[in-house]
């Protein structure tokens, strides 16, 4: 059986004179590593860096597009996607579609784009510096500009039957 019994403590009296100590933060590397996190993340924190990284990517993918458009005479679909027919010796005919060569330029380009926006942040300079016409209204102005362009540019061409508009 267990009995409870009454434990004695002793208690100490503590001075009224204390000793002042001084204590000092200790440094470590996650330091810099969480400072490095949060000014590169940063960038994410609002919707206006966001549109306009889209924006960059948009303005090269349009000017990508419009090139081959005026150079080679292909629709933005057939930029991205190669759709060919096949008649099979049994008269069966089969159509496929397979990635072209700008469906893997794409996640490239935006992973190249998005790098070149982190830049400045990594490096711990001022992104919000403006140059002259370059301000950063003129970016998302011409970045919007280049999203729907794109966007109208690709459905202009599917309702006129795959033909490029250029």
């Amino acid at each position: 059986m267990i009995s409870l019994q009454k434990a004695n403590f002793v208690t100490f009296k503590k001075s009224n004179l204390r000793k002042t100590t001084k204590t000092y933060a200790k440094y470590t590397k996650y330091d810099d590593v969480k400072q490095y996190e949060e000014n590169v993340l940063s960038v994410f924190k609002d919707a206006e860096s966001i549109e306009k990284i889209n924006g960059r990517v948009a303005q090269v993918g349009w000017s990508l597009a419009l090139y081959y458009e005026l150079s080679k005479q292909e629709s933005v679909w057939n930029q991205v996607f190669n759709t060919r027919t096949f008649t099979l010796s049994d008269g069966v005919t089969d159509t496929v579609t397979y990635p072209s060569g700008g469906f893997f330029i794409i996640p490239l380009l935006s992973i190249l784009i998005l790098s070149a926006s982190l830049a400045p942040k990594v490096n711990g300079g001022d992104d919000e510096q403006e140059y002259g016409p370059f301000t950063k209204r003129a970016e998302l102005i011409n970045g919007r500009g280049a999203m729907i362009g794109l966007l109208a540019l690709s459905i202009v061409e599917h309702l006129n039957g795959g033909i490029a508009l250029f």
